[in-house]
């Protein structure tokens, strides 16, 4: 939610939601910005430790937010284009 935030600097909409999956079993999280989006070239590398696009940042947030959800049997799965948001869908298993 933080990255969401920082990436609507001049404000914007995010859109939180859930729901149950069935086939496999779980619950999907839903987090939908409508910010600056995230560029081609930097998406495959998000999730990558010490990898940050932020002057200030550590690169550490998706990588441990990543490890903490696969620790769990989970994914997060990412869309975004520049200029029009992103959505990162977190599953879960239940």
């Amino acid at each position: 939610m933080l990255n969401a935030l920082e990436a609507m600097p001049g404000g914007g909409q995010l859109r939180v939601s859930t729901e149950s999956t069935s086939q496999p079993p779980g619950v999907r999280i839903v987090l939908a910005d409508s910010g600056m989006g995230i560029p081609a070239e930097v998406l495959p590398h998000i999730f990558e430790p010490f990898y940050s696009s932020k002057p200030e940042g550590l690169g550490l947030g998706l990588f441990i937010s990543n490890d903490i959800v696969r620790q769990h049997g989970g994914h997060i799965d990412v869309k975004s284009e520049e200029g029009k948001g992103a959505t990162f869908a977190v599953w879960l298993p239940a």
